[in-house]
This record gives C-alpha cells, structure tokens and sequence, in this order.
C-alpha cells in the first residue's frame, strides 16, 4: 500500500475503529492488526457479512478484488466495473 502511494500510517485508536465491525476481529495475530486495520481503512479489504476471515484460505476471486482495490484506490487504474 506504501508503495502505491497509500496510507498506512495508523494509530492505534484507528487499528480498533476499523475492526470493530468485524465479530471475528479477535481472531486477527497482532503482529497483522494493524496492517489488516491500514487495509480496512484504505477500502481495500471489505471483508464478508461482518467477518475478516483471517484464518480462512483465500479464493483467487478474493485475491483478484484485494488486488483491484489497491491499483484502483492508488489511482493506478481507472475504476470501471
């Protein structure tokens, strides 16, 4: 995300706002809080129906949706869907 031009700096009041929405947020290691929460808050990862799924393997649909919103939300690409 830094080298794409976004955000990543996150306090820690931030990393709590941006899972709170998220039933499974406990789940998430700490060492990954705050990475997951900058991805929260770029708009990049949504998650699904209030879960992050951060023990759950990824389809490559998800894949292709996280990689879509980072060049998308960059700027890097224009966003027609």
């Amino acid at each position: 995300m830094k080298l794409a031009g976004l955000d990543t700096n996150i306090s820690a009041t931030e990393v709590e706002a941006a899972l709170h929405a998220f039933s499974d947020r406990t789940e998430v290691d700490s060492w990954a809080e705050s990475s997951v929460a900058a991805a929260v808050k770029n708009g990049i990862v949504t998650g699904s129906y209030s879960h992050i799924l951060p023990t759950s393997n990824m389809t490559r649909a998800e894949v292709a949706k996280i990689v879509w919103q980072l060049l998308e939300n960059a700027k890097l690409i224009a966003g027609n869907r």
